[in-house]
Protein backbone atom coordinates (compact mmCIF):
# COMPACT_ATOMS: atom_id res chain seq x y z
CA UNK A 1 0.00 0.00 0.00
CA UNK A 2 2.85 2.37 0.78
CA UNK A 3 4.47 1.91 -2.64
CA UNK A 4 1.11 2.30 -4.35
CA UNK A 5 0.56 5.56 -2.47
CA UNK A 6 3.86 6.91 -3.85
CA UNK A 7 2.49 6.82 -7.39
CA UNK A 8 5.08 7.27 -10.14
CA UNK A 9 7.71 8.18 -7.54
CA UNK A 10 7.86 4.56 -6.43
CA UNK A 11 10.63 2.46 -8.01
CA UNK A 12 8.00 -0.27 -8.40
CA UNK A 13 5.47 1.97 -10.17
CA UNK A 14 5.61 0.10 -13.49
CA UNK A 15 5.19 -3.26 -11.80
CA UNK A 16 2.34 -2.07 -9.60
CA UNK A 17 0.51 -0.71 -12.64
CA UNK A 18 0.54 -4.19 -14.18
CA UNK A 19 -1.33 -5.73 -11.22
CA UNK A 20 -5.10 -6.16 -11.02
CA UNK A 21 -6.99 -4.25 -8.36
CA UNK A 22 -7.57 -7.43 -6.37
CA UNK A 23 -7.16 -11.20 -6.57
CA UNK A 24 -10.22 -13.45 -6.49
CA UNK A 25 -9.42 -15.40 -3.32
CA UNK A 26 -12.11 -16.79 -0.98
CA UNK A 27 -11.27 -14.15 1.63
CA UNK A 28 -12.99 -11.60 -0.64
CA UNK A 29 -15.98 -13.71 -1.61
CA UNK A 30 -19.46 -12.53 -0.68
CA UNK A 31 -21.65 -14.39 1.82
CA UNK A 32 -23.56 -16.24 -0.90
CA UNK A 33 -20.39 -17.61 -2.49
CA UNK A 34 -18.91 -18.61 0.87
CA UNK A 35 -21.84 -20.99 1.41
CA UNK A 36 -20.20 -23.33 -1.09
CA UNK A 37 -17.25 -23.66 1.30
CA UNK A 38 -19.34 -24.61 4.36
CA UNK A 39 -17.85 -27.59 6.17
CA UNK A 40 -14.61 -27.55 4.16
CA UNK A 41 -11.07 -26.81 5.23
CA UNK A 42 -11.08 -23.65 3.13
CA UNK A 43 -14.24 -22.41 4.87
CA UNK A 44 -12.54 -22.79 8.27
CA UNK A 45 -9.38 -21.04 7.04
CA UNK A 46 -11.39 -18.10 5.71
CA UNK A 47 -13.09 -17.60 9.09
CA UNK A 48 -9.67 -17.51 10.73
CA UNK A 49 -8.33 -15.16 8.08
CA UNK A 50 -11.15 -12.65 8.53
CA UNK A 51 -10.30 -12.23 12.19
CA UNK A 52 -6.55 -11.98 11.56
CA UNK A 53 -6.97 -9.42 8.77
CA UNK A 54 -9.15 -7.19 10.95
CA UNK A 55 -6.57 -7.41 13.74
CA UNK A 56 -3.84 -6.40 11.28
CA UNK A 57 -5.94 -3.51 10.03
CA UNK A 58 -6.34 -2.29 13.61
CA UNK A 59 -2.57 -2.32 14.09
CA UNK A 60 -2.16 -0.39 10.84
CA UNK A 61 -4.57 2.30 12.02
CA UNK A 62 -2.45 2.82 15.13
CA UNK A 63 0.63 3.33 12.95
CA UNK A 64 -1.23 5.71 10.64
CA UNK A 65 -2.29 7.81 13.62
CA UNK A 66 1.24 7.87 15.06
CA UNK A 67 2.99 8.69 11.74
CA UNK A 68 0.60 10.76 9.60
CA UNK A 69 3.45 12.22 7.53
CA UNK A 70 4.47 8.73 6.41
CA UNK A 71 1.07 7.20 5.73
CA UNK A 72 -0.48 9.77 3.41
CA UNK A 73 -3.70 8.87 1.59
CA UNK A 74 -3.03 9.64 -2.07
CA UNK A 75 -2.93 8.13 -5.57
CA UNK A 76 -6.00 6.00 -4.89
CA UNK A 77 -4.73 4.64 -1.58
CA UNK A 78 -6.74 5.35 1.57
CA UNK A 79 -5.18 4.09 4.76
CA UNK A 80 -8.46 4.17 6.68
CA UNK A 81 -10.33 2.16 4.02
CA UNK A 82 -10.67 -1.51 5.00
CA UNK A 83 -11.66 -2.52 1.47
CA UNK A 84 -8.46 -0.97 0.09
CA UNK A 85 -6.49 -2.89 2.70
CA UNK A 86 -8.26 -6.13 1.71
CA UNK A 87 -7.52 -5.58 -1.97
CA UNK A 88 -3.81 -5.20 -1.24
CA UNK A 89 -3.88 -8.21 1.08
CA UNK A 90 -5.33 -10.36 -1.71
CA UNK A 91 -2.50 -9.34 -4.07
CA UNK A 92 0.17 -10.18 -1.50
CA UNK A 93 -1.50 -13.50 -0.68
CA UNK A 94 -1.74 -14.61 -4.31
CA UNK A 95 1.65 -13.35 -5.56
CA UNK A 96 4.21 -13.19 -2.74
CA UNK A 97 6.53 -16.12 -2.11
CA UNK A 98 9.50 -16.96 0.08
CA UNK A 99 12.69 -15.42 -1.34
CA UNK A 100 15.18 -15.96 1.49
CA UNK A 101 15.48 -15.72 5.26
CA UNK A 102 16.35 -12.01 5.15
CA UNK A 103 13.67 -10.77 2.71
CA UNK A 104 10.98 -13.26 3.67
CA UNK A 105 7.83 -13.38 1.53
CA UNK A 106 8.18 -10.90 -1.32
CA UNK A 107 6.40 -9.83 -4.49
CA UNK A 108 8.85 -10.17 -7.38
CA UNK A 109 8.26 -8.56 -10.79
CA UNK A 110 8.22 -10.96 -13.75
CA UNK A 111 8.49 -14.02 -11.48
CA UNK A 112 4.74 -13.93 -10.76
CA UNK A 113 3.58 -14.02 -14.41
CA UNK A 114 3.86 -17.83 -14.55
CA UNK A 115 0.79 -19.90 -13.72
CA UNK A 116 0.99 -23.03 -11.58
CA UNK A 117 0.63 -26.57 -12.86
CA UNK A 118 0.89 -29.47 -10.43
CA UNK A 119 3.47 -32.14 -11.30
CA UNK A 120 4.01 -30.78 -14.82
CA UNK A 121 5.73 -27.41 -14.39
CA UNK A 122 8.47 -26.31 -16.78
CA UNK A 123 10.30 -23.85 -14.56
CA UNK A 124 10.89 -23.09 -10.92
CA UNK A 125 12.48 -20.24 -8.99
CA UNK A 126 15.83 -20.68 -7.29
CA UNK A 127 17.49 -18.49 -4.70
CA UNK A 128 19.94 -18.82 -1.82
CA UNK A 129 17.65 -18.95 1.22
CA UNK A 130 20.41 -19.28 3.86
CA UNK A 131 21.65 -15.69 3.93
CA UNK A 132 22.76 -13.30 6.65
CA UNK A 133 19.72 -12.24 8.66
CA UNK A 134 21.16 -8.73 9.16
CA UNK A 135 22.22 -7.71 5.64
CA UNK A 136 21.07 -10.46 3.27
CA UNK A 137 24.54 -11.35 1.90
CA UNK A 138 24.92 -14.91 0.69
CA UNK A 139 28.59 -15.87 0.93
CA UNK A 140 29.74 -14.38 4.21
CA UNK A 141 29.85 -10.83 5.56
CA UNK A 142 31.04 -8.86 8.56
CA UNK A 143 28.18 -10.30 10.61
CA UNK A 144 29.06 -13.94 9.94
CA UNK A 145 32.88 -13.98 9.73
CA UNK A 146 34.49 -15.14 13.02
CA UNK A 147 36.64 -12.66 14.89
CA UNK A 148 40.41 -13.17 14.61
CA UNK A 149 41.46 -13.99 18.18
CA UNK A 150 44.89 -15.39 17.28
CA UNK A 151 46.61 -12.34 18.84
CA UNK A 152 44.69 -12.82 22.07
CA UNK A 153 45.62 -16.52 22.16
CA UNK A 154 49.29 -15.67 21.57
CA UNK A 155 49.32 -13.13 24.39
CA UNK A 156 47.56 -15.60 26.65
CA UNK A 157 50.16 -18.29 25.91
CA UNK A 158 53.04 -15.87 26.62
CA UNK A 159 51.41 -14.88 29.89
CA UNK A 160 51.02 -18.54 30.86
CA UNK A 161 54.71 -19.18 30.12
CA UNK A 162 55.73 -16.39 32.46
CA UNK A 163 53.36 -17.51 35.21
CA UNK A 164 54.66 -21.06 34.98
CA UNK A 165 57.95 -19.97 36.65
CA UNK A 166 57.93 -20.73 40.35
CA UNK A 167 59.34 -17.58 41.99
CA UNK A 168 59.58 -13.83 41.47
CA UNK A 169 63.17 -14.00 40.27
CA UNK A 170 62.27 -16.39 37.49
CA UNK A 171 59.34 -14.18 36.57
CA UNK A 172 61.66 -11.19 36.20
CA UNK A 173 63.96 -13.33 34.14
CA UNK A 174 61.13 -14.21 31.88
CA UNK A 175 60.30 -10.55 31.34
CA UNK A 176 63.91 -9.59 30.67
CA UNK A 177 64.32 -12.52 28.29
CA UNK A 178 61.25 -11.41 26.38
CA UNK A 179 62.61 -7.85 26.08
CA UNK A 180 66.06 -8.90 24.96
CA UNK A 181 64.64 -11.43 22.55
CA UNK A 182 62.45 -8.85 20.88
CA UNK A 183 65.43 -6.45 20.59
CA UNK A 184 67.57 -9.11 18.97
CA UNK A 185 64.91 -10.04 16.46
CA UNK A 186 64.17 -6.41 15.64
CA UNK A 187 67.88 -5.70 15.05
CA UNK A 188 68.34 -8.72 12.84
CA UNK A 189 65.15 -8.08 10.97
CA UNK A 190 66.12 -4.44 10.32
CA UNK A 191 69.29 -5.43 8.49
CA UNK A 192 68.92 -5.26 4.74
CA UNK A 193 70.48 -8.02 2.68
CA UNK A 194 72.47 -5.38 0.79
CA UNK A 195 74.28 -4.39 4.01
CA UNK A 196 76.56 -7.43 3.77
CA UNK A 197 79.74 -7.82 1.73
CA UNK A 198 80.08 -5.20 -0.98
CA UNK A 199 79.82 -6.58 -4.53
CA UNK A 200 82.80 -5.53 -6.70
CA UNK A 201 82.11 -3.52 -9.84
CA UNK A 202 83.96 -4.40 -13.07
CA UNK A 203 85.77 -1.50 -14.73
CA UNK A 204 87.88 -1.15 -17.85
CA UNK A 205 91.42 0.20 -18.07
CA UNK A 206 90.11 3.76 -17.95
CA UNK A 207 88.11 3.05 -14.78
CA UNK A 208 84.75 3.09 -16.53
CA UNK A 209 82.25 0.48 -15.16
CA UNK A 210 81.32 -2.29 -17.57
CA UNK A 211 78.44 -4.77 -17.53
CA UNK A 212 79.31 -8.41 -17.43
CA UNK A 213 77.75 -10.39 -20.28
CA UNK A 214 76.36 -12.87 -17.77
CA UNK A 215 74.57 -10.03 -15.99
CA UNK A 216 73.13 -8.92 -19.32
CA UNK A 217 71.84 -12.43 -19.92
CA UNK A 218 70.35 -12.52 -16.46
CA UNK A 219 68.51 -9.27 -17.15
CA UNK A 220 67.10 -10.65 -20.38
CA UNK A 221 66.13 -13.85 -18.62
CA UNK A 222 64.41 -11.86 -15.90
CA UNK A 223 62.44 -9.91 -18.51
CA UNK A 224 61.38 -13.15 -20.17
CA UNK A 225 60.36 -14.58 -16.82
CA UNK A 226 58.32 -11.46 -16.07
CA UNK A 227 56.57 -11.69 -19.45
CA UNK A 228 55.79 -15.34 -18.87
CA UNK A 229 54.55 -14.61 -15.35
CA UNK A 230 52.38 -11.81 -16.70
CA UNK A 231 50.87 -14.13 -19.31
CA UNK A 232 50.33 -16.78 -16.65
CA UNK A 233 48.64 -14.29 -14.35
CA UNK A 234 46.29 -13.27 -17.15
CA UNK A 235 45.42 -16.91 -17.74
CA UNK A 236 44.98 -17.54 -14.01
CA UNK A 237 42.94 -14.38 -13.39
CA UNK A 238 39.70 -15.20 -11.60
CA UNK A 239 36.82 -15.69 -13.98
CA UNK A 240 33.17 -15.32 -13.07
CA UNK A 241 31.73 -18.77 -12.52
CA UNK A 242 28.11 -19.84 -12.33
CA UNK A 243 27.94 -19.23 -8.57
CA UNK A 244 29.18 -15.65 -8.99
CA UNK A 245 26.65 -14.97 -11.73
CA UNK A 246 23.81 -16.29 -9.56
CA UNK A 247 24.91 -14.38 -6.47
CA UNK A 248 22.30 -11.90 -5.29
CA UNK A 249 19.79 -12.95 -7.93
CA UNK A 250 16.46 -14.72 -8.10
CA UNK A 251 16.53 -17.11 -11.04
CA UNK A 252 13.80 -18.77 -13.06
CA UNK A 253 15.35 -22.10 -14.07
CA UNK A 254 13.99 -24.33 -16.82
CA UNK A 255 14.04 -28.01 -15.85
CA UNK A 256 11.39 -29.42 -18.21
CA UNK A 257 11.22 -28.85 -21.99
CA UNK A 258 9.25 -25.81 -23.14
CA UNK A 259 7.54 -26.21 -26.50
CA UNK A 260 7.27 -23.24 -28.84
CA UNK A 261 3.84 -21.64 -28.66
CA UNK A 262 2.91 -23.41 -25.41
CA UNK A 263 2.42 -21.81 -22.00
CA UNK A 264 5.33 -22.07 -19.58
CA UNK A 265 4.22 -23.16 -16.11
CA UNK A 266 5.80 -22.61 -12.72
CA UNK A 267 5.19 -24.58 -9.53
CA UNK A 268 3.95 -22.98 -6.32
CA UNK A 269 4.85 -26.11 -4.39
CA UNK A 270 3.37 -29.53 -3.74
CA UNK A 271 -0.02 -28.42 -2.42
CA UNK A 272 -3.52 -29.80 -2.48
CA UNK A 273 -6.42 -27.98 -4.16
CA UNK A 274 -7.73 -26.65 -0.84
CA UNK A 275 -4.49 -24.77 -0.22
CA UNK A 276 -4.31 -23.50 -3.81
CA UNK A 277 -7.87 -22.18 -3.66
CA UNK A 278 -7.36 -20.55 -0.28
CA UNK A 279 -4.03 -18.92 -1.09
CA UNK A 280 -4.21 -18.22 -4.83
CA UNK A 281 -7.90 -18.46 -5.78
CA UNK A 282 -7.82 -21.45 -8.15
CA UNK A 283 -7.91 -25.24 -8.12
CA UNK A 284 -5.94 -27.76 -10.15
CA UNK A 285 -8.27 -30.40 -11.59
CA UNK A 286 -5.51 -33.03 -11.73
CA UNK A 287 -3.75 -32.84 -8.38
CA UNK A 288 -1.89 -35.76 -6.83
CA UNK A 289 -1.60 -33.84 -3.55
CA UNK A 290 -5.29 -33.50 -2.73
CA UNK A 291 -6.21 -34.57 0.78
CA UNK A 292 -9.11 -34.51 3.22
CA UNK A 293 -8.71 -33.43 6.82
CA UNK A 294 -10.74 -35.21 9.50
CA UNK A 295 -11.57 -33.60 12.83
CA UNK A 296 -10.96 -35.90 15.78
Amino acid sequence: MYEMAQGDESPWYGYLQSLPRRADIPLLWDAESLKWLAGTDVGKWVERDEKNVRDDFGVLQTLVADYPSVFVSQNGVRWDDFECFMDTTSLVSSRAFMVDEFRGNSMVPFADIFNHLTSAANVHIESEEAVCLLCGNEFGCEHTEPLDDSDDESEHEDHDDCESHGDHEDHEGCESHGDSGSDEWSDEGSEDESDGEEIPILVDCNGIPVIDSSDDMDVDDDDDDKDKASDKNEDDSPKMDDDDMLSGTLDMVVYQPCNAGSEVFNTYGDHGSAYLLHRYGFCDTDNDFDSVALDT
